[in-house]
């Protein structure tokens, strides 16, 4: 039998099909990632610390201090520091203050869905400091379910092109490592901000250049060798929050008066500093110079 049904009451009809399954559909989607509940990630900073040893009273920033004095033709001195947050039981560790992200940094957040103590993977956001959030920057999440997020940075502009979802990540080739994570459960609706209070987890290297104490009024050249092992790299483990394998040496040329900055104001061209980052801390390793020029104050 054929059913003749005019053009206009099949469209009429097709439309309310339509119509009906995509609000079926709307109602799942709502069903499963309750509407309006999200999480929205910002940076509020980098945590300083400052560390007192308690057998030597020797005060430094960062943590874990150590330092070499290296005299160069028995009459110039070169002031090598290395430090790092790693911790000490012999030694006494206060806050100190939080540092703020400079503007345009990039960072970036893998958020895992715990179910029974296992991690899904929901979401890799990639976001740069002091930017505005957008729609685009949250994460929509389920209530009454717990999320753990790991985010971490280089400290620098460049763009984060590691494989989403990775949890073992490079730490890159003399990069200041940013690291933070933590668990939150959506008891919540709406928008829930969440501030990332970083931690450094490479130790940092101070090379600095003191020409004050041979009266030297400006410097006009530099160069400086930099022995194996001097910067070292690994990867690190986001959910373990360690470095992972062995660390391996990184080829880095030679330092001339370009890597250095000058210091302390109006005394700023007789003393010249730099610094570089590695993942092991200690003693910075025996370093040699070709070349120092500069000129005398009269």
């Amino acid at each position: 039998m054929i059913f003749n049904i005019p053009t206009r009451r099949l469209n009429l009809l097709i439309i309310l099909f339509l119509l009906f399954n995509s609000c079926k559909k709307n109602k799942t989607e709502q069903d499963a990632n309750i509407t309006g509940t999200s999480l929205a990630f910002n940076v509020s900073g980098i945590t300083e610390f400052q560390e007192t040893n308690a057998s030597t009273n020797i005060i430094s920033e960062n943590a874990s201090p150590k330092s070499q004095i290296l005299t160069i033709n028995n009459e110039f001195e070169a002031l090598t520091s290395t430090s790092t947050n790693q911790n000490n039981s012999n030694k006494i560790i206060n806050k100190l203050s939080v540092s703020k992200l400079s503007p345009n940094i990039t960072y970036r957040i893998e958020l895992f869905k715990v179910t029974s103590g296992a991690e899904q993977h929901i979401r890799t956001l990639n976001k740069v400091s002091n930017a505005v959030t957008t729609i685009n920057d949250t994460i929509g999440v389920q209530h009454n379910s717990t999320y753990k997020w790991y985010a971490y940075s280089y400290n620098d502009t460049a763009p984060i092109t590691n494989t989403a979802a990775a949890v073992s990540v490079p730490m890159g080739n003399n990069k200041d490592f940013l690291y933070a994570s933590g668990t939150i459960v959506v008891d919540f609706y709406n928008n829930k901000p969440i501030e990332i209070l970083f931690s450094r987890k490479t130790a940092r290297i101070q090379l600095e250049f003191d020409g004050r104490g041979v009266n030297a009024d400006a410097f006009t050249a530099l160069n400086v060798n930099a022995p194996t092992g001097f910067i070292k790299t690994a990867n690190f483990n986001l959910k373990d929050n360690a470095v992972v394998g062995t660390p391996t040496n990184i080829t880095i040329p030679n330092f001339t008066i370009g890597s250095f900055t000058n210091v302390n104001g109006t005394e700023a061209y007789r003393k010249r500093s730099a610094f570089f980052h590695t993942v092991v801390g200690g003693n910075a390793p025996s370093i040699t110079t070709t070349g120092i020029n500069f000129i005398v104050k009269n």
